[in-house]
């Protein structure tokens, strides 16, 4: 399947392999989609350092 990222003129080439995504994937595919819609929900960063810093605590 190839995927045109059109925000980023990017194309992306990946195998479909028709796995059902677990409960938790659904779930986190469901989070992202709704902090695209409101991006108040989730935390944004400029500085990556400060994310990794984030991510590790």
């Amino acid at each position: 399947m190839i995927i045109l990222n059109k925000e980023h003129r990017e194309i992306y080439s990946r195998e479909v392999t028709g796995e059902i995504p677990n409960s938790e994937t659904i779930s986190a595919i469901n989070e992202v989609q709704q902090m695209k819609q409101n991006p108040s929900l989730g935390k944004s960063y400029t500085d990556i350092d400060k994310m990794m810093i984030d991510l590790t605590i």
